[in-house]
């Protein structure tokens, strides 16, 4: 190759914007599944079950709202959440795909799902 056609060669390479090329990260704008979310935070809450009285305990615990699909942000009672996790792991995989997904549309859909899925668990026990 001819020092001419490389430097005309590197001319052109020097013409193309890398930033185009930049990929963002897929999964930064996305919502974490719920099922996820309320693990970290159920965890979060037994962690310091022995400080709840603690002002900053309190604080931090507030702080860690559970996000819904559409963006919805709320405060999830402890009871509630577990709940949720002691009844979801007794589902079979189609159906917690498809309750994770009816809970996770807005907190009053995950407060229906919950109370749906305690009286269904309730009714068989009967």
């Amino acid at each position: 190759m001819k020092i001419h056609e490389i430097l005309t060669e590197s001319k052109h390479d020097d013409d193309f914007d890398h930033d185009d090329e930049m990929v963002s990260e897929p999964d930064q704008d996305t919502v974490k599944p719920l099922m996820v979310q309320l693990r970290s935070v159920y965890n979060l809450v037994k962690k310091y079950r022995d400080f709840q009285d603690d002002p900053d305990v309190k604080n931090i615990l507030k702080n860690h709202p559970i996000t819904f699909k559409k963006g919805d942000t709320a405060v999830i009672p402890v009871q509630m959440m577990a709940d949720m996790l002691a009844i979801y792991p007794m589902l079979i995989p189609h159906m917690r795909e498809k309750i994770q997904a009816q809970a996770w549309e807005s907190p009053q859909a995950f407060r229906d799902t919950v109370s749906q899925l305690k009286a269904a668990i309730a009714k068989q026990r009967r």
